[in-house]
């Protein structure tokens, strides 16, 4: 005999946990999404970009959002 039992499962995609993940897109993020893409305008202008820096609690999306972006950055610089 069993002493637990699953009841219901928690996660609807536990990988969105891993390290490795990269969501399709970011919710509830546009204003500091916005600001931080203001942040790294020099860059595609040829300019150094200005300074960013990110803070928060653990697992708000600072490096989520920063992959995002970069990514989107590498695709409209090259």
């Amino acid at each position: 005999m069993r002493r637990f039992e699953r009841k219901q499962n928690v996660f609807t995609n536990k990988d969105a946990l891993g390290e490795s993940y990269k969501p399709e897109r970011i919710e509830e993020r546009d204003d500091e999404i916005s600001e931080y893409m203001d942040a790294l305008q020099p860059v595609v202008d040829g300019w150094e970009p200005n300074n960013v820096f990110l803070y928060g609690n653990t697992g708000v999306g600072k490096t989520a959002v920063t992959e995002f972006l970069l990514e989107m950055l590498l695709e409209d610089v090259s």
